[in-house]
């Protein structure tokens, strides 16, 4: 014989309702939440051309979704260009003196719906001219002796060097009986140049011509040129230093003068 029904304790109950709701509350689709950026860092604002700036950025995201990291800039390149860390290389060439490169990193989470945060960083690439730390003085000579011309510039970016030298006769038919000797540091003979006058020289400047001679920058850097005269003129020179023959922004040079007597001159 059976007893009576019992009913289900009230704790039961309660614990079936709840559970029924839950269900229907923690299966539904939540709206997604945007990465949030927690650091952006570079370790300088300021570099010289073909420089490079390291970058670092951490986010976080209340989703756990996987985070891509994707950077871009104007000019230059990245090391990694997906990646929370990575390292700008600066162009070698810019506009002026100075130009500022806003560079840009965008972090998804992979949801189309929502907006990625970005993170921004301007980086002024610098292109600093060089320097002529010393260059010869004016000087008299008798002729047919030799003058040994010394200048050493210094580059603050580095950047290799490449000096310039150029002599301009007073008289431009003295020209044709210049000799120019081009040495190196150790005395060695480079080149030997004649008839400056005849050849390739600047436009409406007879008697003119420049002498390159490339060094790479270093703080001994220096450029020597030995000047024989054959004949008596006044010689107007020029040492210029240029770290870009095409930029005339980044040249600096200085001009003095070689008085060239006749052999016995009082």
């Amino acid at each position: 014989m059976n007893g009576p029904r019992r009913s289900p304790p009230a704790a039961a109950v309660l614990a079936a309702v709840l559970g029924a709701g839950s269900c229907s509350v923690f299966h539904q689709d939540l709206p997604n939440v945007p990465p949030v950026v927690q650091l952006a860092e570079a370790d300088t604002t300021r570099v010289k051309r073909g420089g490079r700036v390291s970058l670092r950025v951490g986010a976080s995201d209340e989703d756990d979704d996987p985070l891509t990291y994707l950077w871009h800039a104007e000019a230059g390149t990245f090391t990694d260009s997906t990646g929370n860390v990575t390292d700008w290389i600066a162009p070698t060439a810019i506009e002026g003196s100075s130009e500022t490169f806003l560079l840009t990193v965008d972090i998804q989470d992979g949801d189309l719906e929502t907006e990625d945060p970005r993170e921004s960083f301007e980086i002024e690439v610098l292109q600093r001219p060089p320097a002529l730390r010393s260059t010869p003085g004016d000087a008299t000579i008798t002729t047919r002796d030799t003058l040994v011309l010394a200048a050493r510039g210094v580059d603050p970016d580095g950047d290799d060097l490449t000096y310039l030298w150029r002599f301009r006769a007073g008289t431009p038919t003295w020209a044709d009986y210049t000799g120019v000797r081009l040495l190196d540091e150790a005395e060695q003979e480079l080149a030997m140049v004649l008839s400056l006058g005849v050849g390739v020289h600047e436009a409406d400047e007879e008697g003119a011509a420049w002498i390159r001679q490339h060094r790479s920058a270093t703080e001994e850097d220096s450029a020597r040129v030995r000047f024989i005269s054959l004949a008596p003129g006044r010689h107007e020179i020029e040492i210029a230093v240029t770290d870009a023959i095409e930029s005339p922004s980044d040249t600096v040079s200085a001009r003095f003068t070689l008085v060239v007597e006749a052999t016995g001159s009082p």
